[in-house]
């Protein structure tokens, strides 16, 4: 028995089916789980291709610039086949003989897995990350989930990276 559509002839292409019944509602994970902090791993991994469209290929530093706000800048740390790991941050003070870089995260990029994640980048939480025990997954989701906001935030500002900002 196949439904008939508006003109009485029969639906063989299921324009009246609901993909629902074929397809299972998957969940969203709980904030603040390990499922939850791999799928915002993903989306900062978007959010900086977004920011930095080809920085597979760079060596060395960038700088954005975007009027009214403070220079952001990206150092190329290690580039591999499949990974790259990179420091992100604002440069205060530049001009004082003292430079202050805030918030100074450093990230690493898995290419293969679409993933970002936080190595370093608050208090305390160097030497958690290193452990990376179950306990620390709490600071793992706060500091990648603060890489999420700032990441859509320098995004909103209109930083960019390309090839040609050196």
């Amino acid at each position: 028995f196949l439904p008939r559509d508006a003109s009485g002839r029969r639906d063989h292409f299921g324009s009246t089916m609901r993909l629902t019944r074929f397809a299972p509602v998957i969940p969203a994970p709980e904030p603040g789980s390990f499922a939850a902090l791999m799928e915002l791993y993903e989306r900062n991994y978007l959010q900086l291709r977004r920011l930095i469209p080809d920085l597979r290929h760079w060596q060395g530093s960038r700088c954005s610039r975007v009027a009214h706000c403070l220079p952001l800048r990206v150092d190329i740390v290690e580039q591999s086949r499949y990974t790259s790991t990179v420091r992100l941050y604002y440069l205060f003070d530049a001009d004082s003989g003292r430079p202050r870089r805030a918030p100074d995260l450093l990230i690493r990029i898995y290419y293969d897995a679409r993933s970002v994640e936080v190595l370093s980048g608050g208090v305390g939480l160097t030497r958690c990350l290193a452990a990376r025990s179950g306990a620390c997954l709490e600071k793992r989701w706060r500091i990648n989930r603060f890489l999420f906001k700032w990441l859509g935030y320098c995004a909103h500002r209109g930083h960019c990276f390309e090839e040609n900002n050196a």
